[in-house]
């Protein structure tokens, strides 16, 4: 009978663990790879957008080439590293293109973030595919 009650309070604890670790992302968050200053902002509504000097990508609606699209994410806080997904999608026709990503926390208002471009997610963080991310207050 101890054991069923303490899986009741345990179960639900660890629940709340993952919320709040997925709730981490929600906010803007500033990078620099050198070059270019760039912006990513996870809501928390699971829309991302993107920003690179003048050009805005993701949210809810956007127009990219003429056709309407949004851009979500998909976070799994339970990998390590944490795996993260950033999901383009094309309303009308419902293709989507999926960004395999990979994150670890340095602290609350810094992450180091990892994309590969060649359609494959991370395995490590690099010199060549990793930022750090600020979370702008």
């Amino acid at each position: 009978m101890k054991e069923f009650l303490l899986l009741l309070i345990i179960i639900p604890l660890l629940s709340v663990t993952s919320v709040n670790a997925q709730d981490q992302f929600i906010g803007k968050w500033k990078g620099n790879d050198g070059s270019q200053i760039g912006f990513i902002e996870f809501d928390e509504d699971g829309y991302v957008t993107l920003r690179i000097g003048d050009q805005i990508m993701g949210g809810k609606e956007f127009i990219l080439k003429g056709e309407k699209g949004n851009a979500t994410y998909k976070i799994d806080v339970d990998k390590n590293p944490i795996e993260v997904v950033l999901i383009m999608t094309k309303i009308e026709s419902g293709k989507q293109k999926k960004q395999f990503c990979i994150a670890q926390f340095i602290n609350d208002n810094e992450m180091l973030f990892a994309v590969d471009f060649n359609n494959q997610r991370p395995t490590e963080f690099t010199e060549e595919n990793s930022i750090i991310l600020k979370r702008e207050l």
